[in-house]
């Protein structure tokens, strides 16, 4: 979502990029609706992308789009131009020191920092571009898994979910390999070596209450910086907080139970966490796939109140609130500045009003 309130949207199915303004009108901005590689220097609609994922907007209001099945970033202006920001539609990652657009890349999560550099994400490497269109590896790529050690000399296998804080300190959940302990590493701004922040003793969502580096993990993926610094991250079926050094549980459990609605989110036994975000009065929103809901928490995290769904999927239309109406796997959850809730569902986005009220935003069966 914009500082303005449109949200964008990317459809790796369908090959497109959507936004819906403000007043609830939704318009392809890039994409054709076939898989492809076209269309640089002109319209976006009119482009081909070929499974389009993460999405970043920069400090100007461009729209950055990781093409992965391009290998590709694709920016998008303001005014609805688009090209290739960086990738040569090499699946090798060559071309540090270089051109972007003549690197090869393969993107999977993007992020932007304060001084409007791109950072760009792949399973085991971090690179950033820096204003003048340069290329390079700032993590990742390298063969040590040990504290403190070079950015560069880290190796990073199996990046699941990425973010840049706002002083430009990275964050990246990582697996050495797929059967090792999942770890939160981090690399201050200017350079610093690579520290785990969370995780590698135990498989498994252990240590609340203490240091996050004595924690466990279970499988750590998505990543959010909060305004005050906080790291927050979706671990299977938990929302996780680090604040400071200490790491706390704040909504879900690893109990199959119901969610546990009024009491406090660290006592909640929600299911399938997917998606969270927060509203700039510092409420915290959940989507949770297996109960079919959205849920909403306030700043104090006392307090777990269902916003969306009936816990059982299906879709019931738009006839009533959104408690009395179902959803079916809420995978994604966003704010905007006026309090609406967009909840990404299936085929749809739904939109849930202040006052509770649901409807259909975007899409159909």
């Amino acid at each position: 979502v914009s500082a303005d309130g449109t949200l964008f949207i990317s459809d790796r199915t369908r090959c497109e990029v959507y936004c819906v303004a403000t007043d609830g009108v939704l318009t392809v901005l890039a994409g054709d609706g076939t898989a492809g590689f076209s269309g640089d220097g002109g319209l976006a609609s009119a482009a081909k992308l070929s499974a389009p994922v993460d999405l970043a907007l920069d400090l100007t209001g461009n729209l950055y789009v990781a093409d992965v099945g391009n290998y590709r970033v694709r920016r998008i202006t303001p005014a609805g131009v688009i090209s290739t920001y960086a990738g040569n539609g090499s699946t090798s990652e060559t071309g540090d020191g270089g051109p972007a657009v003549s690197a090869g890349i393969s993107p999977s999560f993007l992020g932007v920092d304060q001084a409007n550099q791109l950072y760009v994400a792949s399973l085991s490497t971090v690179r950033r571009i820096d204003l003048q269109g340069v290329i390079r590896t700032v993590a990742g790529g390298g063969t040590s898994t040990q504290e403190d050690v070079a950015p560069t000399q880290a190796r990073f296998q199996y990046i699941r979910g990425f973010a840049v804080a706002s002083g430009g300190r990275l964050y990246v959940s990582v697996w050495f390999s797929l059967s090792s302990l999942s770890r939160i590493r981090t690399i201050p701004p200017g350079g610093g070596n690579v520290t785990t922040l969370a995780g590698g003793t135990v498989r498994g969502a252990t240590g609340d209450g203490g240091s996050a580096t004595a924690a466990g993990l279970a499988s750590p993926v998505q990543l959010s910086v909060g305004p005050d610094g906080a790291l927050w991250l979706v671990d299977s079926l938990t929302v996780r907080r680090i604040a400071g050094v200490q790491i706390d549980t704040v909504a879900g459990s690893h109990s199959a139970a119901v969610a546990g609605e009024g009491g406090p989110l660290a006592a909640s036994q929600l299911r399938q966490l997917y998606a969270m975000n927060r509203d700039a009065q510092g409420n915290l929103y959940l989507a949770d796939r297996l109960t079919h809901s959205v849920y909403k928490t306030d700043p104090d995290l006392n307090t777990l109140t269902r916003i969306a769904g009936t816990g059982y999927p299906g879709y019931s239309g738009d006839a009533g609130t959104a408690l009395q109406t179902a959803l079916c796997g809420p995978n994604d959850v966003e704010v905007d500045a006026v309090g609406n809730v967009y909840i990404s569902e299936l085929s749809r986005v739904r939109r849930v009003t202040p006052s509770g009220q649901l409807s259909t935003y975007a899409g159909s069966d």
